[in-house]
Protein backbone atom coordinates (compact mmCIF):
# COMPACT_ATOMS: atom_id res chain seq x y z
CA UNK A 1 0.00 0.00 0.00
CA UNK A 2 2.80 2.42 0.91
CA UNK A 3 4.55 1.75 -2.38
CA UNK A 4 1.32 2.56 -4.28
CA UNK A 5 1.00 5.89 -2.46
CA UNK A 6 4.67 6.69 -3.10
CA UNK A 7 4.25 5.83 -6.81
CA UNK A 8 1.12 7.99 -7.04
CA UNK A 9 2.78 11.03 -5.47
CA UNK A 10 5.91 10.54 -7.58
CA UNK A 11 3.80 10.37 -10.73
CA UNK A 12 1.82 13.50 -9.78
CA UNK A 13 5.06 15.35 -9.04
CA UNK A 14 6.60 14.26 -12.35
CA UNK A 15 3.52 15.24 -14.38
CA UNK A 16 3.11 18.59 -12.61
CA UNK A 17 6.75 19.46 -13.27
CA UNK A 18 6.61 18.57 -16.95
CA UNK A 19 7.84 21.75 -18.63
CA UNK A 20 7.27 20.16 -22.04
CA UNK A 21 3.53 19.98 -21.51
CA UNK A 22 1.79 22.43 -23.84
CA UNK A 23 -1.80 21.47 -23.06
CA UNK A 24 -3.61 19.35 -20.52
CA UNK A 25 -7.34 19.16 -19.86
CA UNK A 26 -9.14 16.40 -18.00
CA UNK A 27 -12.95 16.37 -17.85
CA UNK A 28 -14.52 14.59 -14.88
CA UNK A 29 -18.01 15.92 -15.53
CA UNK A 30 -19.89 12.66 -16.11
CA UNK A 31 -23.38 12.25 -14.67
CA UNK A 32 -23.54 8.90 -12.84
CA UNK A 33 -20.12 8.01 -14.33
CA UNK A 34 -21.68 7.59 -17.77
CA UNK A 35 -20.04 8.89 -20.93
CA UNK A 36 -22.97 9.47 -23.26
CA UNK A 37 -22.51 8.98 -26.98
CA UNK A 38 -23.67 12.58 -27.55
CA UNK A 39 -21.09 14.02 -25.10
CA UNK A 40 -18.19 14.97 -27.38
CA UNK A 41 -15.09 16.20 -25.58
CA UNK A 42 -13.61 19.26 -27.35
CA UNK A 43 -10.06 20.47 -26.72
CA UNK A 44 -8.69 23.78 -28.04
CA UNK A 45 -5.00 24.55 -27.69
CA UNK A 46 -2.29 26.69 -29.22
CA UNK A 47 1.09 25.57 -30.47
CA UNK A 48 3.56 28.44 -30.08
CA UNK A 49 6.63 26.74 -31.59
CA UNK A 50 6.73 24.32 -34.52
CA UNK A 51 8.16 21.06 -33.26
CA UNK A 52 7.32 17.42 -32.66
CA UNK A 53 4.69 16.61 -30.06
CA UNK A 54 3.09 13.60 -28.41
CA UNK A 55 -0.71 13.71 -28.18
CA UNK A 56 -2.03 11.55 -25.36
CA UNK A 57 -5.60 10.53 -24.58
CA UNK A 58 -6.36 9.99 -20.91
CA UNK A 59 -9.16 7.66 -19.85
CA UNK A 60 -10.04 6.99 -16.20
CA UNK A 61 -12.47 4.28 -15.25
CA UNK A 62 -13.60 2.03 -12.43
CA UNK A 63 -11.47 -1.08 -11.84
CA UNK A 64 -12.38 -4.26 -13.76
CA UNK A 65 -14.00 -2.42 -16.64
CA UNK A 66 -16.45 -4.60 -18.59
CA UNK A 67 -15.24 -3.67 -22.08
CA UNK A 68 -11.87 -4.71 -23.50
CA UNK A 69 -11.76 -1.87 -26.05
CA UNK A 70 -13.58 1.40 -26.74
CA UNK A 71 -14.07 2.80 -30.24
CA UNK A 72 -13.37 6.54 -30.46
CA UNK A 73 -13.70 9.02 -33.28
CA UNK A 74 -11.14 11.81 -33.19
CA UNK A 75 -11.55 14.94 -35.26
CA UNK A 76 -8.68 17.38 -35.62
CA UNK A 77 -8.91 20.90 -36.99
CA UNK A 78 -5.49 22.29 -37.92
CA UNK A 79 -4.40 25.95 -38.01
CA UNK A 80 -4.67 26.02 -41.82
CA UNK A 81 -8.35 25.00 -41.56
CA UNK A 82 -7.93 21.43 -42.76
CA UNK A 83 -9.76 18.75 -40.82
CA UNK A 84 -9.10 15.06 -40.33
CA UNK A 85 -11.27 12.35 -38.82
CA UNK A 86 -9.89 9.09 -37.48
CA UNK A 87 -11.45 6.13 -35.74
CA UNK A 88 -9.27 4.41 -33.17
CA UNK A 89 -9.80 1.54 -30.79
CA UNK A 90 -8.75 2.42 -27.25
CA UNK A 91 -7.47 -0.75 -25.57
CA UNK A 92 -8.68 -1.28 -22.01
CA UNK A 93 -7.44 -4.83 -21.42
CA UNK A 94 -4.65 -6.90 -22.95
CA UNK A 95 -5.13 -10.27 -24.70
CA UNK A 96 -5.18 -12.12 -21.36
CA UNK A 97 -7.95 -9.84 -19.99
CA UNK A 98 -5.68 -7.89 -17.65
CA UNK A 99 -6.29 -4.16 -17.15
CA UNK A 100 -3.82 -2.05 -19.17
CA UNK A 101 -4.36 1.04 -17.03
CA UNK A 102 -2.52 1.84 -13.84
CA UNK A 103 -4.97 1.19 -11.00
CA UNK A 104 -4.95 2.51 -7.47
CA UNK A 105 -7.77 0.99 -5.50
CA UNK A 106 -10.89 1.08 -7.65
CA UNK A 107 -9.69 3.86 -9.97
CA UNK A 108 -7.72 3.13 -13.12
CA UNK A 109 -5.89 5.69 -15.29
CA UNK A 110 -5.02 4.87 -18.88
CA UNK A 111 -2.63 7.05 -20.91
CA UNK A 112 -2.85 6.19 -24.60
CA UNK A 113 -0.43 7.80 -27.05
CA UNK A 114 -2.70 8.78 -29.91
CA UNK A 115 0.07 10.46 -31.93
CA UNK A 116 3.78 10.12 -31.20
CA UNK A 117 6.40 12.52 -32.56
CA UNK A 118 3.71 14.38 -34.50
CA UNK A 119 4.99 17.46 -36.32
CA UNK A 120 2.70 20.36 -35.37
CA UNK A 121 2.81 23.81 -36.94
CA UNK A 122 2.31 27.06 -35.03
CA UNK A 123 -1.34 27.96 -34.50
CA UNK A 124 -4.69 26.99 -33.02
CA UNK A 125 -5.83 23.36 -32.93
CA UNK A 126 -9.12 21.72 -32.01
CA UNK A 127 -9.31 18.03 -31.17
CA UNK A 128 -12.70 16.44 -30.51
CA UNK A 129 -13.03 13.00 -28.93
CA UNK A 130 -16.29 11.10 -29.34
CA UNK A 131 -17.32 7.79 -27.84
CA UNK A 132 -18.64 5.77 -30.79
CA UNK A 133 -19.51 2.54 -29.03
CA UNK A 134 -22.66 0.66 -29.92
CA UNK A 135 -24.16 1.62 -26.56
CA UNK A 136 -26.03 4.80 -25.63
CA UNK A 137 -23.37 5.44 -22.98
CA UNK A 138 -20.22 3.92 -21.53
CA UNK A 139 -20.62 3.06 -17.83
CA UNK A 140 -18.09 3.52 -15.02
CA UNK A 141 -16.17 6.37 -16.69
CA UNK A 142 -14.48 8.76 -14.29
CA UNK A 143 -12.87 11.10 -16.80
CA UNK A 144 -11.52 11.72 -20.28
CA UNK A 145 -8.69 14.08 -21.14
CA UNK A 146 -6.04 15.15 -23.58
CA UNK A 147 -2.39 16.11 -23.15
CA UNK A 148 -0.02 17.59 -25.71
CA UNK A 149 3.67 17.33 -24.82
CA UNK A 150 6.64 18.66 -26.73
CA UNK A 151 9.10 15.89 -27.57
CA UNK A 152 12.60 16.56 -26.22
Amino acid sequence: MKSNIFFLFSFIFFVSCNSNQVYHEFDKNFESNRWKESDIKVHNFTIAAASKYDIIIEFSHIYNYDLTTIPLTIKTKNPDGTETTETIVLPIKDESGKQIATCTGDICDLYYTYKANQELAVGEYTISIANTSKYEFLPNVIGVGLSVNRVK
